[in-house]
């Protein structure tokens, strides 16, 4: 699995990836990967199967994460991934200013493994114990990965496909907040837009 956390300014196969349980993720965006630019907050490939429970971040600032659960090694979509598949399989990052952006984009590579029984986080920011800043999660009923934000007036935004991905294959999702309008793609495509209904546009960190 690769992850990448930046700014809006970078194109669209760029952001943030992480798992959640019931499938394998990873992501290196178009072939080739994704380059390292001044916009990058941090970037975890975690592939370093057989290094022990950190998740190196090859971005700029050294955020190492640190991988919980033991995940296996799986194939990925361009190299080695990480399969979440159990509860108390994921990885944290450390808290960081750097992560608390107002313009964004969160790109995954996931392939589920089937349906889940719950919402299935792909990764999230927290800004409290249950609370999220942003994050990408499938719903309870299929694998829809979505993009959702929460503004400082406690308002959720939910950015939803209209249809769940396709299981045991690759998918690119990628969430992008520019300040005033959320966009969803599914592999390249515009599939889903929304604003904050009130509360005003502010993300709570």
């Amino acid at each position: 699995l690769f992850a990448r956390i930046q700014g809006l300014k970078e194109v669209l196969w760029q952001g943030v990836d992480a798992p959640g349980p019931g499938g394998v993720v990873e992501d290196w965006g178009p072939p080739g990967g994704h380059p390292i630019t001044d916009n990058t907050v941090a970037q975890y490939r975690l592939d370093e199967i057989g290094s022990g429970e950190n998740a190196q971040d090859s971005g700029p600032f050294n955020l190492d994460a640190t991988v919980n659960g033991s995940p296996a090694g799986a194939d990925g979509k361009i190299v080695g991934a990480r399969l979440f598949a159990g509860v108390g399989q994921f990885f944290s990052v450390p808290s960081s200013s750097r992560f608390r952006v107002q313009r964004l984009t969160v790109t995954a590579w996931v392939n589920p493994l089937g349906t889940p029984s719950d919402e299935t986080v792909v990764i999230h920011q927290d800004h409290g114990t249950y609370a999220r800043s942003w994050s990408l999660a499938s719903n309870s009923s299929d694998f829809g990965v979505g993009f959702r934000l929460v503004n400082t007036a406690g308002i959720t935004l939910d950015v939803m496909p209209s249809s769940p991905l396709t299981t045991l294959q690759w998918s690119h999702v990628a969430g992008t907040w520019d300040g005033s309008t959320a966009r969803l793609y599914v592999n390249g495509s515009l599939v889903a837009t929304g604003q904050f209904a009130s509360g005003g546009s502010t993300i709570a960190y």
